[in-house]
């Protein structure tokens, strides 16, 4: 067991809507594709595209294992979004 410190190791935050409230992405990546690239799709597509992706990333984030690897994942999730 380690002695005591003056400063924690950890510090863990309850952030299930107790300290902090999560703003939904979708309507965010709706505002982002219409400002940025003036593309509209509906928060219902969004949710999808955004589901698709992280389904993508979580089947294929064993890949990631050095920098340019996990710079691949990234670029073939933004594809896949």
């Amino acid at each position: 067991m380690r002695p005591p410190t003056s400063a924690p190791a950890l510090l863990c935050l309850d952030a299930m809507g107790t300290l902090l409230r999560l703003a939904a992405p979708a309507p965010e990546l709706c505002r982002v594709l219409a400002g940025r690239f003036g593309v509209t799709v509906s928060e219902a597509q969004a949710r999808h595209a955004m589901a698709a992706e992280i389904a993508y990333y979580r089947a294929h984030l064993q890949e990631s294992d050095t920098p340019s690897a996990l710079a691949g994942l990234r670029e073939r999730c933004a594809g896949v979004l």
